[in-house]
């Protein structure tokens, strides 16, 4: 077996694309309700900007929606699977947010996001 990188870059399934677009977001019971915008995106997952991470936990489920020009609303589960919280972000040139990764997505979902992919400017 091979040692695994310590570069995260490195051990992604899914290439990172530069992508800022607004997510609304909620709770999976459709409680707070908030609106963040994210930073880069992929089929795997997303991280968004948050003022503040508060509320937040690893592991949280949270339901999020891109709204698609032309076509409904792109709607998919996500769970919290890391946070850059100010504390760790002062000192440095990293973004606070929370790394989100997409849970359970259906074909249909992974064919949208793919299209929005296509779409991010290189």
């Amino acid at each position: 077996m091979e040692p695994q990188s310590e570069d995260p870059a490195q051990r992604r399934q899914h290439p990172r694309i530069p992508l800022r677009i607004r997510f609304s977001t909620s709770n999976v019971d459709g409680s707070a309700q908030a609106d963040f915008t994210s930073t880069n995106i992929s089929l795997g997952g997303v991280f968004l900007e948050t003022p503040d991470e508060k509320g937040f936990e690893m592991g949280t489920p949270i339901l999020l929606q891109i709204n698609q020009e032309g076509e409904g609303p792109l709607r998919v589960l996500g769970e919290v699977v890391y946070i850059l919280g100010r504390d760790v972000t002062a000192e440095s040139s990293l973004t606070p947010g929370l790394g989100i990764k997409f849970v359970h997505l259906t074909d249909d979902q992974r064919s949208r996001l793919m299209g929005l992919l296509a779409t991010a400017p290189t």
